[in-house]
């Protein structure tokens, strides 16, 4: 939902930030205050939305991280102790930590970096279609 909302007013700063400058553009004698408003709070509420968005994402991140470590623990406690002994504990270890880096990695750049822009594509063909038509939007 956070994504969405941020996602929706980073479309709509610009927009307003076109009415403002066609207000001005007219001759109007005094400043659209509430345009210039609008424009000042959406571009805020995109950043707000944004660190929302990254502190809810630590709780899912942290949970994951922590499930994933404690199945592999429990999994090299039903190994043989034979195959413990002769191979590097410490090297398990390490493969381990690893692998949750890897996993939050993974998670921190769908969640950050493909499923943003892909939702902002998709918001701005839906703005570019309803402004200027859908093969406008078609053709980029």
């Amino acid at each position: 939902l956070g994504l969405l909302a941020g996602k929706a007013l980073a479309i709509w700063a610009p927009l307003q930030l076109g009415h403002l400058v066609t207000a001005l553009g007219a001759g109007v004698e005094a400043l659209p205050v509430g345009l210039l408003a609008a424009y000042g709070l959406s571009r805020l509420s995109t950043s707000a939305f944004n660190e929302l968005r990254a502190a809810l994402f630590a709780n899912v991140s942290q949970r994951s991280c922590r499930s994933l470590a404690q199945r592999s623990f429990q999994h090299l406690h039903t190994l043989d102790t034979s195959y413990l002994l002769s191979s590097k504990p410490g090297a398990l270890i390490m493969v381990v930590n690893r692998a949750t880096k890897s996993l939050t990695q993974v998670l921190n750049m769908l969640l950050f970096n493909v499923m943003p822009i892909a939702a902002e594509c998709i918001m701005a063909l839906a703005v570019m279609a309803s402004l200027a038509g859908p093969g406008t939007a078609c053709a980029s």
